[in-house]
């Protein structure tokens, strides 16, 4: 099978595993900061979604810098950087009052582990090129699992015992993966570019940000926003009927749909370009809404 040929190639397998547990308590930040400022501080989902805002922010406006520093200084002093910021400010999380909450958010994004970043230079670095679809493809199914699992632990958690306890879990867990990036240290570069001179072998911005590489960004950040925004939508309306605890299993069902897709695209032939995926996963998500609509004007029938 294509992906244990994948999985066969030297430090493949731990590598992988590594980043699968880098990024289990990144995809519960998210929905569990969400129950922490509307439930335990009160707040609405506007105020919860202004704390999200600034930590994505906060990844976004520094994954460029992080990137650069693991290109000079290597992983594992980003690493460590990055993951006692991370334990600090998510087990500290709980016990900060909103506006201190959301003013450390965005240097807490800022300095996030870059979980995905780092999985995918590994597989630029350890995965042959006739390879790295179908690798990029089993990453891509493997976020999904976290995805499933994450979440699903931060509500069952927060639901059961306390957002507290769930936000102090998560910050326990990003020292956890940071430690085991740091005694891994997978390979973020090919041989042949650790010895050559990064400075000088650097491309020119213009060689690869064109006009194919600016629509696929394009693209990427229409399907995030939409699987946040659905992600997001699917809580606020369990929460609004009384049934947040089924949160998990919702986005556990979503989360298996998207894995079976990202599967049949590794091994598939010939794939399908963005565009289509994009509209199809828009033209997918638009049902959720209307099921939801209808089951309001029933209960109020």
């Amino acid at each position: 099978m294509a992906y244990l040929h994948v999985l066969r190639i030297p430090r493949m397998a731990t590598s992988t595993f590594v980043a699968m547990l880098a990024r289990l308590p990144m995809t519960a930040t998210g929905v569990t900061l969400t129950l922490h400022v509307v439930s335990e501080l009160g707040h609405g989902y506007g105020a919860a979604g202004l704390v999200g805002t600034a930590t994505t922010a906060g990844t976004a406006t520094a994954a460029p810098l992080l990137g650069r520093m693991i290109d000079r200084y290597g992983l594992r002093p980003v690493v460590a950087v990055c993951g006692t910021v991370s334990a600090a400010f998510w087990i500290s999380a709980p016990h900060l009052p909103y506006l201190v909450l959301l003013i450390a958010a965005f240097p807490a994004g800022a300095l996030l582990i870059p979980a995905g970043p780092i999985a995918r230079q590994v597989i630029a670095a350890l995965v042959p090129m006739g390879q790295r679809r179908t690798a990029y493809s089993l990453d891509s199914v493997l976020v999904e699992l976290t995805f499933m699992t994450g979440p699903a632990l931060g509500i069952l958690i927060s639901t059961q015992v306390s957002s507290t306890a769930a936000l102090t879990g998560i910050g326990a867990l990003f020292g956890v993966c940071a430690c085991a990036l740091y005694v891994v240290n997978p390979p973020v570069r090919t041989s042949e570019e650790t010895g050559r001179d990064r400075a000088r072998q650097r491309p020119k911005v213009r060689t690869w940000l064109g006009r194919p590489m600016l629509a696929t960004l394009f693209v990427a950040t229409g399907a995030l926003f939409v699987l946040v925004g659905a992600e997001l939508a699917a809580l606020a309306a369990l929460r609004e009927s009384g049934e947040v605890s089924w949160t998990g299993v919702v986005i556990a069902v979503m989360c298996v749909a998207s894995l079976i897709g990202g599967m049949v695209h590794g091994v598939a032939r010939r794939s399908a370009g963005q565009l289509p995926l994009m509209v199809a996963l828009a033209v997918l998500t638009i049902p959720v809404a209307l099921v939801h609509e209808r089951g309001g004007c029933w209960r109020s029938c």
